[in-house]
């Protein structure tokens, strides 16, 4: 009698483990499916789906995942399409522009600019702000006390 129950209790615990490994491999085959998939958006590939369709909280968080990564390629096309926009104006403008970032250094200016001053960009971009217009008299240019933009 012991022994049928010892023998039954062990038949009782493989198949309980059998059956935990079989529930942790539907819910984590699923989760490791989101994990690969938002590796994916944080390499910058947007187009990309779940393909998970169970009908539980699971299902659901991929449909909102899905979702997501829809809106989140459309944001940024939307402000690439912004930046290119501006970047034209920028480039195009008959007025002189020169942008700096919050250091100082000088991000970028566009023709008109470069007639205007006389400098090409790509010498100085990068370059804190002094250092692109205003020079001391020991390099041959103006003093700090005459702060002229160099020609």
């Amino acid at each position: 009698q012991n022994l049928k129950t010892l023998i039954l209790i062990g038949i009782i615990l493989i198949l309980s483990f059998l059956l935990s490994i079989v529930i942790s491999r539907f819910y984590s085959k699923p989760l490791l499916r989101l994990k690969d998939c938002a590796q994916n958006i944080a390499n910058g590939n947007y187009d990309i789906h779940t393909g998970i369709t169970t009908g539980d909280e699971l299902g659901v968080l991929s449909d909102t995942f899905n979702d997501m990564a829809g809106q989140l390629e459309d944001t940024l096309r939307q402000v690439e399409n912004e930046r290119n926009k501006l970047d034209t104006l920028f480039q195009h403008m008959a007025d002189g522009m020169v942008a700096f970032d919050d250091q100082g250094k000088l991000l970028q200016f566009n023709p008109a600019a470069e007639g205007i001053l006389g400098i090409k960009a790509e010498a100085l971009v990068g370059q804190i702000f002094a250092r692109c217009f205003i020079q001391d008299a020991e390099n041959d240019a103006f003093s700090h006390d005459e702060a002229k933009i160099k020609t």
